[in-house]
């Protein structure tokens, strides 16, 4: 996917949060799309002087994205991929196992839109979380909905939510959600409310997920996860083990309004105000809008 402006508003934001790149690992080496240099001036001159980059970080000719993890304060930068095609410093296939003198050597992994292309995503991001130390970072820019056909994956809010648990020596510390655009509003995704309520988006444009976790304890030899709605039905099941009883009777307007008819309605509503360019981010039992 590369590193847009958005991309580098989150990656700002993050070390305000105390995420240290001191010794930075990307995931594919990482360029800029459709970065200007007018979008970075006036970024940069919404926020106290020094608090954000500005222009030098497009210093590079070919655009790689090294000078803004200096920028950031790294200190070591290095970058894995399959093949040498750009210039990366480590050759690593995903689909295995990390080099063995990379374990534990990085206080940041960064994924720019690298995952999604690597068939065996389950090992990749297993061997992410491997490659950093204690107290470490994994940062992720990621496609969430719209991008169908850019890689083999795009990926849902569930996913990270159940996959960055101590369980698997990760803590999830945010998770944010944008659209492809310049400046886009970000909003914090909310964890899944009474009865695991799935999160579905809809929107007119491409969406990403940007994925801030900790890692808290040992990466185990297989990550595990579980949907949370399914968990909440088996916890349920295995509670009552008795047989289910009938729903009491409903009159056939509630059934209208309520089955599958009002399934129907509602998503021919919802579909209709974003058509009119209205907000997919609304629902705000869901999403909070974050400023950065």
């Amino acid at each position: 996917m590369g590193i847009d402006l958005n991309t580098v508003r989150f990656l700002t934001w993050t070390r305000s949060r105390g995420v240290s790149f001191r010794k930075t690992a990307m995931l594919g080496r990482q360029g800029f799309m459709g970065v200007r240099s007018s979008q970075l001036a006036k970024w940069q001159a919404a926020a106290p002087e020094g608090s954000r980059p500005g222009v030098e970080i497009l210093a590079d000719p070919r655009q790689y994205c090294e000078p803004l993890f200096k920028a950031l304060n790294a200190e070591t930068i290095h970058s894995y991929d399959f093949s040498s095609y750009e210039d990366a410093t480590h050759l690593w296939d995903l689909n295995e196992a990390p080099p063995e003198g990379a374990l534990g050597a990085y206080s940041v992994v960064f994924d720019g839109g690298t995952l999604e292309h690597v068939f065996d995503f389950p090992r990749a991001l297993q061997g992410a979380l491997q490659l950093l130390e204690p107290g470490g970072h994994y940062l992720s820019v990621t496609p969430a909905s719209g991008w169908f056909g850019h890689g083999f994956y795009q990926f849902s809010a569930e996913l990270f939510q159940q996959i960055f648990t101590a369980g698997n020596g990760c803590e999830l510390t945010a998770l944010l959600m944008f659209e492809d655009r310049e400046t886009a509003p970000v909003y914090e995704v909310l964890p899944p409310g009474p009865g695991s309520v799935r999160h579905k988006f809809t929107s007119l444009r491409p969406a990403s997920l940007a994925v801030v976790a900790r890692k808290v304890g040992p990466v185990p030899d297989r990550l595990r996860a579980q949907q949370s709605d399914y968990v909440t039905a088996w916890e349920a099941k295995a509670a009552d083990n008795a047989p289910a009883t009938a729903e009491p009777a409903r009159s056939p307007l509630t059934s209208l309004a309520g089955g599958r008819w009002g399934a129907v309605m509602r998503r021919w509503l919802k579909n209709r105000y974003l058509a009119m360019g209205g907000n997919p981010f609304f629902d705000s039992s869901m999403y909070r809008e974050v400023k950065m």
